[in-house]
């Protein structure tokens, strides 16, 4: 895979909190402040809630045959009303393990890194390799490096710097090309000030550098293409300086209002509507500044759309069913028995992520979510269920669209081993 290649799969891509300790509540408060981003960063089902980011906590119950979710007044605003489609459920799709779906894209990890530090994936590098961090307790990364999946050993490549003058501070998404690693950390200066801190390695490893320091907004995304780190902000606008550092910070041109999709994609901040929070009118390339113009949303809420295709939800018989098109509204294909469960980006302008919606058959595999390829269609199962309508996966923690999935092979707490799904390795075909 050459830089280009390897540069357009971790930009088009985007854990599992397996030990829900004592520090969660503050790691999980810390960091919700920074992760406004629509797509679930972690789920947690094993006891009935799932935290997602953005939304806060959603406790998840069963009641009468299916999940009911209950989600926090101050959480998100109250969704407006849809009217629901008036046509008959299809049946729905099926669902297999990944592991069967992909066979040579899932495979097992260690949770274990030895002496203390466990395994906490990024993204993928590829169909060999993972980018991850090492903590030694939950959302606490202290190392970064790089897992070899054929040799199944990790190397860490930096340990990364503390800041002691710096309260409440923490590692959060990290990216990667072919020649470095990037990743932004958040903390709180003793006046009260946020910052954010842009650090950079070489994937030689080595000792890390920090970038610029940001005291003027929250970091949505931020990934790494010819030399220069490139990052959005929650109130909108894409910035971009050289990994050299210093004070020269640009902001792309006619991007005011706009955030980073997957490079070279911007897009406008989601418009508000009567039908619900997520739609997009347009995409904008930021080398060519090309525009591809978005339409025939107006029947779907929780719209996300990619380079070439949307992902939303519609509602039937009171149900919500997910939906894929094209940016043009041709090719529309729902999914039943899945659904969004929020804004959810198309990763690497191919899969999308969802969840189940609604009860499956008595003795039916029954994944946490899924994720569903357009190429193909087929549809594959994730997430380590408890049998009981819950269960738990996790997202990569990368700084854009993670193209890793992973999650307890023992359906423990803490399990000893992940499974994982790396989508750099699903084929172009099948």
């Amino acid at each position: 895979m050459n830089t280009e290649d390897l540069a357009r799969t971790l930009r088009a891509a985007a854990g599992v909190a397996p030990e829900p300790i004592g520090d969660l509540a503050e790691a999980v408060a810390a960091r919700r402040a920074v992760r406004t981003r629509a797509r679930v960063r972690t789920v947690l089902a094993v006891v009935a809630v799932v935290i997602v980011a953005g939304g806060g906590t959603v406790a998840v119950r069963k009641a009468g045959g299916h999940r009911e979710v209950m989600r926090p007044a101050t959480a998100a605003p109250t969704r407006p009303v849809f009217t629901p489609v008036q046509s008959p459920l299809a049946p729905p799709l099926p669902v297999r393990p990944a592991q069967d779906v992909w066979p040579g894209a899932v495979f097992r990890m260690p949770a274990d890194a030895g002496d203390g530090w466990r395994y906490r994936p990024i993204t993928a590098l590829g169909p060999r390799h993972l980018l991850v961090y090492f903590e030694r307790s939950l959302d606490r990364f202290e190392r970064i490096g790089v897992y070899d999946i054929a040799l199944g050993t990790g190397t860490v490549l930096a340990t990364l710097p503390e800041r002691p003058d710096l309260q409440r501070y923490y590692v959060q998404g990290a990216d990667a090309d072919a020649e470095h690693i990037i990743w932004y950390a958040t903390g709180t200066r003793r006046d009260g000030t946020p910052v954010t801190e842009f650090w950079v390695v070489g994937r030689d490893g080595g000792t890390p550098r920090m970038i610029t320091t940001l005291t003027d907004g929250t970091v949505e995304e931020a990934t790494v293409v010819n030399g220069r780190l490139v990052w959005s902000l929650g109130r909108g606008g894409v910035f971009s300086m050289p990994l050299g550092g210093g004070t020269l910070v640009q902001e792309v041109p006619e991007t005011s209002g706009y955030q980073l999709l997957t490079w070279p994609w911007a897009t406008q901040k989601p418009i508000v509507d009567e039908r619900g929070k997520g739609r997009q009118t347009v995409l904008v390339n930021l080398e060519t500044q090309a525009r591809k113009i978005i339409r025939a949303t107006e029947s779907l809420r929780n719209v996300r759309c990619g380079p070439s295709f949307c992902f939303g939800d519609t509602v039937k018989d009171g149900k919500p069913v997910a939906v894929v098109q094209r940016l043009d509204g041709s090719g529309r294909r729902e999914l039943p028995g899945l659904s969004g469960f929020g804004p959810e980006a198309p990763i690497a302008d191919r899969f999308v992520a969802t969840h189940m919606a609604g009860p499956s058959a008595e003795g039916t595999y029954r994944p946490v979510a899924a994720v569903y390829d357009r190429v193909t269609g087929a549809v594959g199962g994730v997430g380590a269920s408890d049998g009981r309508g819950g269960g738990s996966y996790g997202r990569g923690v990368s700084s854009s669209a993670s193209l890793v999935f992973y999650w307890g092979a023992d359906n423990s707490e803490k399990p000893d081993e992940y499974w994982v799904l790396n989508l750099a390795a699903v084929p172009p075909t099948e």
